[in-house]
């Protein structure tokens, strides 16, 4: 049943999403299709949060969906409306993958595959982002988390993990999370910008703040979620940083239902305030946007170490 749950989920939002054009600006593309793929080989290990897989689709037919029903209404009635479905697989493994034993202090073998609808509002004007996301899907076996790095080890070549029967056990995913973007300062070639998300659930619950300045050839980030309308060619570079007070971190801790995973850290190993520093640089022209993205996060639990992995990402507008 737990592998059937994705299959569910997809199928309600497609009865209900109906493809028809409900934007209310015309200066901005409102339609996308992009993919993101994270990788820990950019930075010549294996280990920790290792890989993620994120292919998504943004269109105003999404915003039929009666889930958006549970999330933030307008805020204003001249905010920008964006809705967007995306399916994203994460993979998080211990540091030493071709052996098949537990090592007790490091970090237990963890995968998760889920689906998640999402709305987001900005307003150029009043200098505010808000983007609600509703996330359901399973933690564990039924991820494939084995299979996939398996597959990935083999093209690569290298090591095969034989670690996976250790995995954190199947559960059921699901998160909902808010985030909270305000601009602090803008000139023409320079943005500065606060941010806070908080997220609920039964894989990650947590609060987090963040800052991040924008320079290059760009337009507002207020304004910039979809490119405007033949804009031709933009490059710019976001540097941040952001602080997160974990509250319950299933992929360290096992699921919250099912309590039957081979081995996972206490509580009282958890360290509840990490870190991230992240660089993006973007390459913008009309339709085309691709991004390359650096991200350091601090150690997440005892005795664990700094961990660095990269990000490339592409969408399509229309």
């Amino acid at each position: 049943m737990m592998k059937n749950t994705l299959t569910y989920m997809f199928i309600m939002l497609s009865i209900f999403v109906k493809a028809q054009d409900t934007s209310v600006d015309s200066t901005h593309y409102n339609k996308s299709i992009g993919f993101k793929f994270d990788n820990d080989m950019f930075f010549q290990t294996d280990y920790y949060y290792t890989s993620g897989e994120n292919i998504f689709f943004i269109h105003p037919g999404i915003s039929k969906s009666p889930i958006t029903k549970l999330f933030i209404s307008k805020f204003n009635e001249k905010d920008i409306e964006y809705n967007g479905i995306y399916i994203y697989h994460q993979m998080y493994t211990p540091t030493d993958t071709p052996s098949d034993t537990v090592r007790i202090g490091d970090r237990p073998y963890a995968a998760s595959l889920s689906i998640s609808q999402f709305q987001l509002f900005e307003n150029n004007l009043k200098g505010y982002r808000i983007k609600s996301t509703l996330s359901f899907g399973v933690i564990g076996e039924s991820a494939f988390g084995k299979e996939i790095q398996k597959l990935i080890h083999e093209i690569t070549p290298s090591d095969p993990p034989v670690g996976w029967d250790s995995q954190i056990s199947d559960d059921i995913l699901l998160n909902y999370s808010f985030q909270f973007d305000k601009r602090l300062f803008e000139s023409n070639v320079f943005e500065w910008l606060a941010t806070t998300i908080v997220t609920l659930g039964t894989v990650n619950t947590d609060i987090s703040v963040s800052t991040t300045v924008r320079f290059g050839c760009m337009e507002s980030y207020f304004s910039s979620y979809a490119p405007k309308l033949n804009s031709g060619f933009k490059t710019w570079v976001e540097l941040g940083y952001n602080a997160k007070l974990v509250i319950y971190n299933a992929y360290l801790q096992g699921g919250v239902f099912n309590r039957t995973s081979p081995y996972v850290k206490e509580a009282s190993e958890i360290n509840r305030l990490v870190h991230t520093f992240n660089a993006r640089y973007y390459l913008q022209y009309n339709k085309h946007r691709l991004i390359f993205e650096a991200n350091t996060l601090s150690p997440e639990f005892d005795n664990s170490m700094w961990h660095s992995w990269g990000r490339i990402s592409y969408q399509y507008w229309f």
